[in-house]
Formats: structure tokens, C-alpha cells, sequence
């Protein structure tokens, strides 16, 4: 289940960024809003740090992410700061961010963090700052390292520790690579020999001390409590600093297939807090791009004492990522490697790419395979293959075609191997898991292929959002069914659902009680999906159902990319499937009513 729903959730990112490359993007005249930052008196306030960005309601979090190219500005001498529309975002996809966060912070002012409503383009919002008292902290140099003269440090309210992500920022750097940058929800006044001074408010609260400084000491944070900080002066003696010593092996890698790998490490910073222990802000930097068939090894001498995790990945050209009739295709990843720093002793840690090797999935077993249509009848003819996946990428072991009964036999295959089984090509290729056990010399294993234009629709268990009750399509037999597959970790999925809002009147008024419109939810939990379809509005203008935690109504369906929707008629055949913006609704009625007897 949680590799199926992987799968789906990886093609609901590569979607994202195709919509994002390939819709057409208007220029925008206005900037898409101006942050004016004044003072209590109105006076403006010049070099303030100023944040934009939108926001996504969960059940019990709340998410943001991007809208403009530069969501951090400073603000000018008149302290206004204007952010202009992102390139790669459509005008579409910004409606989807109903919400936006601005966020902005001055030396010798307290910070602002508040959620609007989206304005108008061109809108401009005030943003006034408050004098708070001084705090003076000062960093005690340990790490045998020259104190920089400004330190990247920042600081943040320890009690609510998740919003240090909001202030995170990844910048391009002269090798093309991301680098991480955090900026400090208090504003800070650098004042030399590492002090810093920030305003907080006359009964502050604990403060979260962040030092990510690489070269310096990277990956440092404390707790400074509030009775400290209400004394106006803290003291900081910062630790000796580690070793992680790295040797990375990449000569085996077909240099016409990942042109480079990324290395990246990651840092978690936990505040416990005995309402919600374990939260906290996840720190994650790439340190080197290392180009295929090489060897090297890279010395990292500035971490803090503490755990890390190191991240090997590798991607193909977009051309080749899921390019057809390869052997080998996907991308290389993988799972964050655990090190910890101590100051005594380098840690040592060694990547390797190591080519798959297809005898290491070759065994002596068989399976007899027999596929039939949705209707029952043999699927004669059609190409099928068999894939093994390592580290993300796939390798095809073995192909062929079914003969006219939809029949074959898959010989070499190994027990308790997940191998994948591929059926059919293009858009109508379909997939499921192939597994044999130990005890079974020969298998044998029929699949249903999942429906498409005229096909009968798979009568798959299902649950009810509200009460978790098993439920099934056929239970709706005599309406037509708009049934949406989506997940509310998927951003076109929620733009189509926003989207279907607004048509829903138009939509009634012309089927009448004739049309249901039936989610099935991916999340992981259903109560997510229940929160967000409230949220929406869209609670009681349809059934709202779960896929469930083995998600087989997705395998079923052959759902392979979210969203993804079918029309049902009353007899439960499929007359329309695909992805909500290409469906007319109107076309479908039109066609239905013409079929209908004449009176």
C-alpha cells in the first residue's frame, strides 16, 4: 500500500511541475502585492525582512509554500517591498492559494506573522511594526574556527517551533545547486565579536537559537528560556565543532543516463513540548553535485555535535525519465543515511552506485498469468512486462505479448521478490504487484484489467469519510456518478475540486438530481479529506468516500495520475475518464439525451 501510494504521489509532483512548465503564464502589470512597513507612527520603515507566501489549510496544520520567484524582499526607503507573480505559476494555480502569509521582521521592531486573504492584484497591505525590549546575545566562540563577522543565526518563538519552516529559503548558488538559507522571525542587529540584539516583547516567551553557518558551525540550535531572556542578556557558548568525512563512488553509473548526483544533508532540530513532543524543523542543505564516473571524497569540518542524514540521489533528462522501452528507467535515490557527529572522532560514511544486476531477481519459479477485460473476456494480444524496482529505479527483467486466450508464462522469477507487472502500453498501460512465496513452485495469477470507455466499473470495496463504513459503487446504480480519485496533498486535485464549486449550480441545472458527484480520497487518513471537503463547502453536495489503506479501488480503476475522473452512467458503465480540466460535462448530457427514446 504505501509503495502504490507513493507512486501516485510521485506523479502528483511530476504533474505539478508539468502544469507549472507547460500552462500558459500571463503577465501581470501589477505586482501581486506590496508590503508597506511603518512604524506606530506611520513612518516608514526601510530594510525591514519581508516574506510572502501562500497558504494550505490541513485538519491540524497549516502548510505554505511559494507564490512569487523572490518571496523574501527587503523593504525600500519609502518601506515598501513589491513582489511580482511567479514565472512558473499560472494565474490558475494562484487561485488556489485562497489565503497568503506575510511575514516581516526590523532590528529594534517586533515581528509580524499573520494570514490575509488573498487581495486584489496590485493590492497594497500595511504591515506596522511595534518596539519591543532589547535582548543582547552573545555567542562564545568554542569551534576553534574565526567567529564570522556576521553570523547566520536566527531566532525564533521555541513554543511554536514550526514556524522556522516558513522562514526557510533555498537560493541558487554558482553551481547550480540550491543552498539553504533561514532567516530570523526576530529581526537582528549584528553588533560585531558575535553579538547580536533582537527586540522581543516585555513578557517574552522562550526563544530557539539557530546557527546554520556553513564553513562556521552548521546545524547548532538551543533553547534560551524566558527568564533569561527577560533579563535582556544571554549567553551562548557554542560547541566544538565535528568531522563527517564522505567518499562517494558514482564510476558505474551510465554516463547517458544521470549526468550528475546530488548530495544533501539533513539536520532535525526537536523542541519537546509536553502538549506535542517530537515536532520540530527539519534543516536540509545540498553540499555537492558529483558528475557520473568519478570518485571523490568531501570533508565536512563544521558540523555540531548531533545526528545528520545524508541523502544520494541521482536524475535522468526529463526526456529519459519515463521514456519508453528501456531497460532501465526512473531516477536514483537513496534513504537518508543516519551519521552522528561527536567532536573526538570523524564520522565516515561511503556512497556507492551500484548498477542493478537482473540475476540478483532471477530465481527458478513460474507464474501462469491470464488477463481478462473488464467484461470477462480475454485480454488476447496485449504486451506485458515485468519490472523490479531498486533504489528507485526500475529494471525490466523480462516482456512479451499474451497470447489469444490472455495468457503467458513469467518463468525466472524469484521468492518474496515485489516485482511489478505492466500490462498493455501507453495511456491504457496498467500495473499491479507480482509477488510468489517460498512454497509455491508454480503460481498461477489472473488480473482484471482496469475500465476505460464502455467498460463495466470495478465493484471495489470503499469507506464512507464519516462513519469509515464499507461501501461500494453499485450501491448508486440508476444516476449518473462523477466520480473524482484525489488526495488533499495534491494541488491540481484541490484546484479541481475548487473549480468544481463553481460550476456546481450550473451543473445542477442542467442534471437536475440526475448526476452524483462521488470523491475517493487517497489520504492517509480520512478525516483529512473530511476536514478539507467541509472547509471547501463541498461536504453535503455529494458522497465523499476513502480508497482505504490498501488504496484497491485505485489499482482497480487504473488510476496511475491524480486527479482523475469518471463518468458513470446508470448502468454502471465508464463513458468518460481522465483528468478534470479536459472533461464537458455538457457534451456528455447532450449525448445521453439524444439516446434516450423518443416519447
Amino acid at each position: 500500500m504505501q509503495r502504490g501510494l507513493g507512486i501516485v504521489g510521485l506523479l502528483c509532483v511530476f504533474m505539478c511541475c508539468a502544469v507549472a512548465q507547460d500552462a500558459a503564464v500571463q503577465s501581470h502589470e501589477k505586482p501581486l502585492l506590496t508590503v508597506q512597513v511603518v512604524d506606530e507612527r506611520n513612518n516608514p520603515i526601510a530594510g525591514a525582512t519581508v516574506g510572502l507566501l501562500g497558504v494550505i489549510r490541513r485538519e491540524n496544520r497549516v502548510d505554505t509554500w511559494p507564490i512569487t520567484d523572490d518571496p523574501w524582499l527587503s523593504s525600500d526607503a519609502t518601506g515598501k517591498a513589491s513582489f511580482a507573480p511567479s514565472k512558473n505559476l499560472s494565474d490558475e494555480e494562484l487561485q488556489e492559494f485562497q489565503e497568503w502569509m506575510v511575514i516581516v521582521s526590523a532590528p529594534g521592531y517586533l515581528p509580524v506573522r499573520e494570514i490575509i486573504r488573498r487581495p486584489e492584484s496590485g493590492s497594497t497591505h500595511i504591515a506596522r511594526l511595534k518596539q519591543g525590549r532589547p535582548l543582547e546575545i552573545i555567542l562564545r566562540n568554542e569551534t576553534g574556527k574565526a567567529m564570522p563577522e556576521k553570523p547566520s543565526v536566527a531566532v525564533f518563538q521555541a513554543d511554536e517551533p514550526n514556524i522556522a519552516n516558513d522562514y526557510m529559503e533555498w537560493t541558487p548558488a554558482r553551481d547550480k545547486m540550491s543552498r539553504l538559507r533561514i532567516h530570523s522571525q526576530f529581526g537582528l542587529e549584528h553588533r560585531g565579536e558575535g553579538r547580536v540584539v533582537c527586540s522581543v516583547p516585555e513578557e517574552p516567551p522562550s526563544l530557539l537559537l539557530l546557527v546554520y553557518h556553513p564553513g562556521f558551525l552548521r546545524g547548532y540550535w538551543t533553547v534560551i528560556d524566558a527568564a533569561t531572556v527577560k533579563q535582556g542578556r544571554a549567553e551562548v557558548r557554542l560547541p566544538q565543532t565535528c568531522t563527517l568525512q564522505i567518499q562517494v563512488d558514482v564510476s558505474q553509473s551510465p554516463k547517458d543516463w544521470i549526468p550528475d548526483f546530488d548530495i544533501d544533508l539533513k539536520a532535525q532540530v526537536r523542541v519537546v513540548r509536553a502538549s506535542e513532543a517530537g515536532r520540530g524543523i527539519s534543516l536540509y542543505d545540498p553540499i555537492a553535485q558529483i558528475p557520473a564516473g568519478e570518485r571523490t571524497q568531501m570533508t565536512l569540518d563544521d558540523l555540531a555535535p548531533g545526528d545528520y542524514w545524508v541523502g544520494f540521489s541521482g536524475f535522468p533528462p526529463r526526456e529519459l525519465l519515463r521514456a519508453p522501452n528501456r531497460e532501465l528507467s526512473g531516477f536514483f535515490f537513496q534513504e537518508d543515511m543516519r551519521v552522528e557527529a561527536k567532536p573526538d572522532t570523524p564520522a565516515q560514511l561511503s556512497l556507492v552506485y551500484t548498477h542493478p544486476n537482473p540475476k540478483n531477481y532471477q530465481g527458478d519459479r513460474s507464474v501462469s498469468l491470464t488477463v481478462r477485460t473488464p467484461r470477462g473476456a480475454p485480454a488476447a494480444n496485449q504486451p506485458y512486462a515485468v519490472y523490479v524496482m531498486e533504489n528507485e529505479m526500475r529494471l525490466r527483467l523480462a516482456s512479451g505479448t499474451l497470447d489469444g486466450e490472455g495468457r503467458a508464462t513469467i518463468t525466472q522469477l524469484k521468492p518474496d521478490v515485489e516485482y511489478t507487472l505492466m500490462i498493455g502500453e501507453g495511456e491504457r498501460a496498467t500495473e499491479q504487484p507480482l509477488q510468489i512465496t517460498d512454497a509455491e513452485s508454480n503460481a498461477s495469477l489472473v488480473v482484471m484489467l482496469p475500465p476505460y470507455e464502455g467498460d463495466p466499473a470495478p465493484d471495489t470495496p470503499l469507506y464512507t469519510l464519516n462513519e469509515k463504513s464499507q461501501k461500494s459503487l453499485s450501491a448508486y446504480r440508476g444516476k449518473w456518478l462523477y466520480v473524482d480519485f484525489w488526495a488533499t496533498w495534491c494541488g491540481p486535485c484541490r484546484t479541481a475540486l475548487q473549480e468544481l464549486k463553481e460550476k456546481l449550480p450550473a451543473i445542477r441545472e442542467q442534471w437536475k438530481d440526475d448526476l452524483m458527484l462521488v470523491t475517493i480520497s487517497f489520504d492517509q487518513s480520512p478525516d483529512d479529506a473530511k476536514a478539507f471537503l467541509e472547509r471547501l463547502g463541498l461536504w453535503e453536495a455529494g458522497v465523499h468516500l476513502w480508497a482505504g489503506e490498501d488504496a484497491i479501488a485505485g489499482a482497480a480503476f487504473g488510476v496511475q495520475f491524480i486527479p482523475t475522473v469518471f463518468i458513470i452512467d446508470p448502468n454502471g458503465v465508464v463513458v468518460w475518464r481522465g483528468f478534470p480540466q479536459d472533461l464537458n460535462l455538457s457534451v456528455i448530457w447532450e449525448q445521453a439525451q439524444s439516446r434516450k427514446p423518443s416519447p
